[in-house]
């Protein structure tokens, strides 16, 4: 149509790559969206405008959808959910790159994960719900102090400034 320009072509057969949950990130466009080989696997994508430039930015799931969503840009990272199959939905954030797009947190072991979702930012800490065998907790995601060491952690936070330790510890976050 007149002034539109289509900037993917489908994937296998006749299918489209159905983008959806579109967000603005670095200058780019970054979404959901299937293929590009088989139609099936729903990836993380990105588009800086031109047909070239718009493309799968990480499988996140080697072995299925990784299924991204729920997504919160805050500060110079993009948050979201995503199922890499081994962890279930759990918490991811990526910096735009795909050696730094990576799982945060495995918030609940195994599958089907945490489901994380509504990532926010209240001064300097990122929030976000999750699933666990109790239901929706508010989590937050705490650097850790130790001067060897730059990874986050991350806490269960509740309405009020407690903070409680899961059963097991802390669960580590991967940077």
């Amino acid at each position: 149509a007149a002034g539109t320009t289509a900037l993917t072509s489908g994937c296998a057969g006749d299918f489209g790559i159905s983008p959806e949950r579109l967000i603005a990130f670095q200058g780019r466009v970054w979404f959901q969206a299937f293929g590009p080989d088989d139609c099936l696997d729903m990836e993380l994508w990105r588009s800086d405008g031109t047909v070239g430039g718009t493309k799968r930015s990480k499988a996140l799931n080697p072995v299925g959808r990784g299924d991204p969503g729920n997504f919160r840009v805050i500060g110079d990272r993009l948050y979201f959910s995503a199922n890499d199959g081994s962890h279930g939905t759990e918490p991811w954030r990526s910096d735009g790159t795909k050696a730094g797009t990576v799982r945060i947190a495995d918030v609940v072991p195994g599958l089907p994960g945490s489901n994380p979702s509504d990532f926010t930012r209240a001064g300097g800490t990122v929030y976000f719900k999750a699933t666990d065998s109790r239901g929706g907790e508010l989590w937050k995601l705490v650097r850790r102090t130790r001067p060897s060491s730059r990874s986050p952690s991350t806490k269960r936070s509740h309405t009020h400034t407690h903070i409680r330790k899961k059963k097991n510890g802390q669960t580590n976050l991967h940077s």
